[in-house]
């Protein structure tokens, strides 16, 4: 259970993992789907005859970051300043998304590049800072859509969390995420409007949106930091929560 932040956050709730593998399976896209769609969109400068990540916004980003990331970080602080990382290192080299090529925590980047095939250092660190870059293309920030929200645009809220989860906590005006809306958003929706999709911390609604991206959706993001930012930035009356293993 997390503490209570300061009054000003509402009082924490646990959901057990188990038994939600099967809800995850009926209101979720398959997973491959979303990354393979991920991975595709990231390599892209352009989409559809429509520019996906500004050429100078890459170029910026990565000759900023590139300079923040130590080949001697460990792979724990590395995935506290860019938490997208280990997907990036799975996507291209196949490090880090299964026990078999895994890492430990405080092993070095250059550590983990020098043991898998002595990969390039500099190549694995400009990846990892352009799929950053990439990733915060796809997100909105929590007040950029509160006060979109408050104008009274038209948005899609679109929760791809388990159903207990939805149950339990949810933004207002979301819809619950499942097979069934699914084909009705792919067939019905105008490819024009935004929509945002949130899970509960922002990371597996990145593959989402990038999966409706890859479908013709002009206008889709990614809910920085999810539900759980939200409530902290937004809306404290919204009950925090994590996940327990069990």
């Amino acid at each position: 259970m997390w503490p209570e932040d300061s009054g000003s956050v509402g009082e924490a709730v646990s959901f057990p993992t188990q038994g939600l593998a099967a809800e995850r399976e009926a209101g979720s896209f398959p997973a491959e789907d979303w990354s393979t769609a991920r991975q595709s969109l990231a390599h892209q400068q352009t989409w559809d005859g429509c520019e996906y990540v500004a050429q100078s916004y890459v170029s910026h980003e990565m000759q900023s970051s590139t300079s923040t990331i130590d080949p001697a970080l460990t792979m724990r602080e590395l995935l506290e300043q860019l938490p997208g990382a280990q997907r990036a290192l799975f996507r291209k080299y196949h490090i880090g998304g299964c026990s078999s090529c895994g890492f430990a925590p405080e092993e070095t980047l250059a550590g983990v590049c020098a043991r898998n095939e002595n990969l390039n250092v500099d190549e694995v660190i400009n990846h990892i800072v352009e799929s950053d870059a990439a990733d915060r293309a796809m997100q909105i920030e929590p007040r950029e859509l509160a006060d979109r929200m408050e104008r009274g645009e038209e948005i899609h809220l679109l929760d791809v969390r388990t159903r207990e989860e939805f149950e339990a906590v949810k933004i207002e005006k979301a819809q619950l995420f499942t097979q069934e809306l699914m084909q009705d958003i792919l067939a019905k929706w105008p490819r024009q409007d935004l929509v945002v999709i949130y899970d509960h911390k922002g990371t597996r609604s990145m593959d989402a949106a990038a999966y409706f991206q890859g479908h013709g959706f002009e206008s889709v993001k990614s809910l920085r930091g999810g539900i759980d930012a939200w409530s902290v930035d937004i809306d404290p009356k919204l009950r925090r929560y994590h996940l327990e293993e069990s």
